[in-house]
């Protein structure tokens, strides 16, 4: 019997994973067992891409894969926000690429531009760093396996423009294409924190000498 995508992605993550509830509170290592049921967990490691992943910030991504997106690789496994929509993909690949100092250059640079190209054609996050996904395996979410079959690097390609979208470029283009809505090629972070900032330096004038409780 064929695994399913989920097993596949278990049996490939090590035995100890790094993995959170909360960001707020940093991550810590747990047995796999034990961390894949936290709500963000470590899908590669610092010496192997096992996955790709992206983090889709439009609401009803689901939506868009199956009617905008359609003609592109189709991730293995998408774990969606049940309020918003917005979602974390993970595309499973045949064979992990090294990431060591003695990995060979050629394989980690083919699979970045693939990376970089599904990027750019899903209009993914391109300030996403991939460290801690969206788990796959918690009841937080509502999960959404699409195929089971992992992807050779070649499989992708050939359904994308590689040539096109190298990694400069990819950042030039989609720089410019967020800071039309965004403010400028700032991190969502940084972006938040500007305009919330002005905003803030005038509110809280009026809450001085109260209590803290009163400005919350």
């Amino acid at each position: 019997m064929q695994q399913t995508a989920t097993q596949r992605l278990f049996d490939k993550l090590p035995n100890v994973i790094r993995c959170t509830d909360d960001y707020t509170f940093g991550s810590t290592f747990l047995p796999k067992n034990l961390g894949i049921h936290k709500s963000y967990i470590q899908v590669n490691t610092d010496t192997y891409q096992h996955a790709i992943v992206l983090d889709h910030d439009q609401e009803g991504f689901m939506a868009d894969l199956r009617y905008e997106h359609s003609h592109l690789p189709i991730p293995n496994i998408v774990i969606e926000n049940k309020i918003n929509g917005r979602a974390h993909s993970i595309t499973l690949l045949n064979s992990p690429i090294p990431k060591t100092d003695n990995s060979h250059k050629h394989p980690i640079a083919y699979c970045e531009s693939v990376e970089h190209a599904l990027t750019f054609e899903y209009d993914a996050d391109p300030f996403f760093n991939g460290d801690l996904v969206k788990s796959p395996f918690s009841k937080a979410y509502r999960i959404h396996q699409l195929r089971d079959k992992p992807y050779d690097l070649g499989e992708l390609a050939d359904k994308l423009d590689l040539k096109r979208y190298t990694a400069k470029e990819l950042k030039a283009i989609i720089a410019k294409e967020r800071s039309k809505v965004e403010g400028g090629s700032l991190g969502r972070n940084c972006y938040l924190f500007d305009v919330v900032r002005v905003w803030a330096y005038r509110a809280v004038r009026e809450y001085r000498g109260t209590s803290l409780e009163l400005w919350r």
